[in-house]
């Protein structure tokens, strides 16, 4: 009888976890299918928003590109947790290199170092109370070095797309 016990525990024990497994395969592969290619975007407002944030990137104009960020966000992690401008935008491209040394330091090289934005694809947010999108894409240094990000823009009140971050 305890042979009999542990065996069926045993087998349940196995497809819980073949379940598990493919019940995380069939998620990645749901989320995986979220993203669009860049070229389907059919939104001509992000699109136009997207050509102005590439603008502000590539010509390092860290001030205009801070105004396309949503204020509220900028002003939280500014003023409320001490951020400096460049921390605030290498977090708001999620970006995930590990700083070599001084953090600020390293925020403020690898700003100057952009030449160019690539992005690749993008998601669309399915809640109806909010208007938001998820691009993807690779940030490309002088140096040809490939640094992948992500970054998020969403309808504000005045029915405008502003860039937006983390909270904290």
């Amino acid at each position: 009888m305890k042979l009999f016990s542990l065996l069926i525990f045993g087998l349940c024990l196995l497809f819980s976890c073949n379940y598990s497994s493919e019940k995380n395969s069939i998620s990645q592969k749901l989320e995986a299918e979220l993203f669009y290619p860049i070229d389907s975007l059919e939104n001509q407002e992000v699109k136009n928003k997207l050509r102005k944030i590439c603008s502000t990137i590539e010509t390092q104009n860290w001030n205009e590109f801070i105004s396309l960020c949503d204020s509220t966000n900028y002003s939280a992690q500014i003023e409320d947790l001490g951020m400096n401008d460049e921390q605030y935008i290498y977090e708001i491209f999620n970006l995930k290199l590990e700083p070599k040394g001084n953090y600020e330091e390293h925020h403020y090289q690898t700003l100057l170092s952009i030449f160019e934005v690539n992005f690749i694809d993008y998601s669309q947010s399915t809640n109806p109370n909010t208007i938001s999108f998820r691009f993807r894409g690779n940030i490309v240094t002088y140096k040809k070095q490939k640094i992948p990000f992500s970054i998020q823009l969403q309808k504000d009140n005045d029915n405008d797309f502003k860039i937006v971050g983390g909270w904290g």
